[in-house]
């Protein structure tokens, strides 16, 4: 029997990645909140989340090693595994506007560093971690949840001032998971309780 091709294996471990992802969330720390949207929908435009201005996280899936040019900052090589973007929405329309952009995948111009990757077909929105902020707040969360995350065991910078190029003290917004997913996750979800944020956890299925 001849051997398979490589694009049919990679499509099968992708998918046993992602059965094995779902089932690791059901221990998150505030499962009570954890919500789903279909796999079948890629432009996220089922998403319910609000249009109110806040801070998130995506939770992304490189499945096989990429390289992409980002801009300012170059080729940037990302091998295989689980990131994590930290972002916020704070004009019109808010996170619902913010977060549906990302995926899609064929945006006519890219503002942003993370639109560089995410358009990527390589590039998988797995999750997206997210609180909403009072109009009148002027705290800059996130920076103040960038850096924690900088500081924290369960990452790694992916690239430096990727997606802070406007926020001269962050040294990234881009950090690879390098412990299991499940403890990634809740260690984000953590650092929004941590900094005085009620996080809300969606998940593809």
């Amino acid at each position: 029997m001849g051997r398979r091709p490589n694009s049919e294996r990679n499509e099968k471990i992708c998918t046993s990645r992602s059965m094995n992802f779902l089932e690791e969330t059901l221990t998150i720390k505030n499962k009570e909140e954890i919500r789903y949207w279909s796999r079948n929908a890629m432009n996220g435009t089922d998403i319910d989340l609000p249009s109110e201005k806040g801070i998130y996280t995506l939770i992304l899936f490189i499945k096989e090693a990429i390289e992409i040019s980002v801009g300012s900052l170059g080729v940037i090589s990302f091998t295989p595994g689980y990131y994590i973007y930290i972002g916020s929405a704070k004009n019109f329309g808010g996170l619902k506007s913010r977060v549906t952009r990302h995926f899609n995948k064929s945006k006519r111009r890219k503002f942003w560093h993370i639109d560089y990757l995410t358009a990527s077909q390589h590039v998988e929105i797995i999750g997206v971690i997210y609180s909403t902020i009072t109009n009148s707040t002027e705290i800059d969360y996130e920076s103040i949840l960038a850096n924690n995350v900088l500081n924290n065991e369960c990452f790694t910078i992916a690239c430096p001032r990727f997606g802070a190029s406007d926020k001269r003290r962050d040294v990234s917004h881009l950090y690879k998971c390098i412990c299991h997913i499940n403890r990634c996750i809740n260690n984000v979800v953590s650092l929004f309780y941590s900094i005085g944020l009620n996080p809300r956890t969606i998940f593809r299925f």
